[in-house]
């Protein structure tokens, strides 16, 4: 993908994606044997098809197209990390999920600074569930504040 990328930005951004790729794979693949879980040694078939729609691009359709599909997919492992990290009672897995995302947020960064990553070539939010339901009445209430207080700096 780097030698095919038309700007020498993207050529950067692929490379150093690459470069960070290839130790998370390890960290991936030590966690993996202590667990006993085998690995994939194949890309999906969604990644499949976004390599053939990169591959069939040239000069900046390429780049666009490569950044823009790369940049997805570590946002939507980036989500997984933090979703595995919020519930898993593995401590294992806890720790491989906070020592994975500093890689995956440091890549979505540079994916970013090529100037293709755009709203619209970003995944759509996840869905907000419901909140909780109140406390019943008469039950303690926490000595916190509340959350929604602590995120307006106080004021609520």
């Amino acid at each position: 993908a780097v030698s095919e990328a038309a700007r020498p930005a993207t050529r950067r951004a692929l490379a150093e994606t690459a470069r960070r790729h290839a130790r998370l794979d390890q960290l991936n693949r030590q966690v993996a044997g202590r667990l006993n879980v085998p690995l994939p040694n194949r890309p999906t078939p969604v990644q499949q098809s976004w390599m053939s729609e990169i591959t069939g691009k040239s000069g900046n359709d390429y780049d666009k197209t490569a950044v823009a599909r790369m940049r997805m997919a570590q946002g939507l492992l980036y989500a997984e990390l933090g979703a595995v990290r919020a519930s898993t009672r593995n401590t294992l897995m806890r720790k491989f999920a906070e020592q994975a995302q500093p890689f995956v947020s440091a890549q979505m960064r540079q994916l970013e600074t090529t100037g293709f990553v755009t709203g619209d070539t970003l995944p759509d939010p996840p869905a907000v569930s419901d909140p909780p339901p109140p406390a019943p009445p008469g039950s303690r209430r926490s000595p916190a504040p509340a959350a929604t207080s602590l995120l307006s700096g106080g004021r609520g």
